[in-house]
Order: structure tokens, then C-alpha cells, then sequence
């Protein structure tokens, strides 16, 4: 990893609200967590928890207006970018081709915290590149445009832009939205080699049986509060699917199956 030592990303007791004004809706509320290297942690929680907020909040891109993040025990929202790029990750929802450049190019964009930038790759820049491609296995993609790939093979293009900042944290919000199941595993065991590669990862996920497989940590939110953190044994039972997600499920060694709504 480029850094030499793993950043913990600690957000305490975070409150966003839709407008920087006192008396604006609260849309998270005493939000606190730790992402720590060699953890895959993914946040459940129905639409309009809150659950983008929390991440844009806790990568420095929103202003709490009360509550504190660290990030390697700085504020992130005071770094630069580019410092703030080197330590983690950022994976938006939306993540819109704005031109069909070749794939190998925007995955480049990845080198941007190092002063690099597409087609003026240093060596050091270039070997990140191919092994993030590599391991999204794009490296046959290399000089496709990117408007004539899949979803699939998008989403791991992006997910290959994230990795290769050699960022320690990486947040992902919804990475396997739209996708097939086939694709879903791909992209959510890409993420997972990274945390078990020592990184660390939180990933919005809607999909509870999916989270279930692959969370180290499940984080539940609700009316943008986290009501529940820990691993998959202690936390995900029906009664708290029910509570969260206001549906019927039953609940057996991570298996999830959906009955019907409440």
C-alpha cells in the first residue's frame, strides 16, 4: 500500500443536516463508527437512512454540523485532495461515463493524488494501474472504450480506478447497484481481497442476503441513526431485519430469506 502506516477512519457521534442552518432536518444523527485495515464493512438500511450522507460526512465532502471525523487523526475535510485520496477511497453511487475514453485512461484517473495523470504515467504510476486492472480482470480491456463495456464490466472498471490509488480505506456507495448476481460476487469479492489484502472497506449494500456473505461488520441504520454495529453472528436476526426494513424474514447461519412486508 502506498502509505506507511493504515489510517483508522473514525467518525464520532456525527450529525448531518440537510442545510447549514440551525432548525434544518437532521438526516444523521449521532452516527459514530471505526474502519480499521483488514475490514469488510458494509452499511444496511432501507432508502433514505442516511447511509450516503454518513459517507460523503465521513470522507470530509459534507460538514457535520455537530460530531467530529478523523482520518489518520486529522480532519479529512481540511486535507488536500490529494492527500485525502492517498488514504482513502472514494466509490460514488453515481459514476457516469462523461466520454468514451480507453478503460486503461480512466483507471489512470486512480494516479491523480500522485501528480499522474492519463497517458504520462511514471513507471510507478503504470504498475499500479496494471495491477488494479489485473485484479478487476480488465487487463485484456485495456484499450477498449469504455462505452462499449458492460455494466459489469464498468462497475469493475471503477472499482480497478478506486484500487489503483493504493488508498489503505475504501468506501464503495452501492457498487453492485443495476448489476446481475454473477457480477455482484465479482465486484464484491474484488472489494473483499482488498480488506483481506489489509486495507479496509465500508460499502453501502440494499442487498442483506449479499452483506451477510461478505461483511466482516454489518452497520444497520434507520432514520439516520446506526441502531446496531457488529459482526454478522451478534447482529443480523429477523427481528432486526424487521425493525429496519419493516419486512418479514427468517434468519439461519447467514442465509437470509425475505417472506413478505410487515
Amino acid at each position: 500500500m502506498a502509505e506507511s502506516s493504515m489510517p483508522d477512519l473514525v467518525v464520532s457521534k456525527l450529525e448531518v443536516r440537510a442545510k447549514a442552518e440551525r432548525g434544518a432536518p437532521i438526516l444523521v444523527r449521532d452516527a459514530s463508527f471505526t474502519l480499521s485495515g483488514g475490514e469488510m464493512s458494509i452499511l444496511v438500511g432501507p432508502n433514505g437512512a442516511g447511509k450516503t450522507t454518513l459517507l460523503r460526512a465521513a470522507m470530509g465532502l459534507l460538514t457535520p454540523s455537530a460530531g467530529r471525523v478523523r482520518l489518520g487523526g486529522e480532519d479529512p475535510a481540511r486535507m488536500s485532495p490529494s492527500k485525502r485520496a492517498r488514504k482513502i477511497a472514494w466509490l460514488p453511487q453515481i459514476r457516469p461515463l462523461a466520454w468514451p475514453n480507453r478503460v486503461r485512461d480512466i483507471v489512470s484517473l486512480g494516479r491523480f493524488a500522485y501528480g499522474a495523470s492519463p497517458g504520462r504515467l511514471g513507471e510507478e504510476d503504470a504498475a499500479a494501474v496494471d495491477r488494479a486492472m489485473a485484479a478487476a480482470g480488465l487487463a485484456a480491456f485495456s484499450e477498449r472504450s469504455a462505452d462499449t463495456l458492460s455494466g459489469g464490466e464498468i462497475a469493475r472498471m471503477h472499482c480497478a480506478r478506486a484500487l489503483a490509488a493504493q488508498a489503505p480505506l475504501l468506501l464503495a456507495d452501492e457498487p453492485v447497484a443495476a448489476l446481475d448476481i454473477r457480477h455482484q460476487l465479482q465486484v464484491m469479492t474484488l472489494l473483499q481481497r482488498h480488506a483481506r489484502r489489509g486495507g479496509g472497506v465500508l460499502a453501502v449494500l440494499h442487498d442483506i442476503a449479499l452483506a451477510a456473505r461478505f461483511a466482516d461488520r454489518l452497520l444497520w441504520m434507520k432514520q439516520g441513526s446506526i441502531v446496531a454495529s457488529g459482526p454478522c453472528e451478534e447482529t443480523l436476526d429477523s427481528k432486526r431485519i424487521e425493525s429496519v426494513f419493516g419486512v418479514r424474514a427468517q434468519v439461519a447461519e447467514k442465509r437470509v430469506e425475505i417472506e413478505e412486508p410487515i
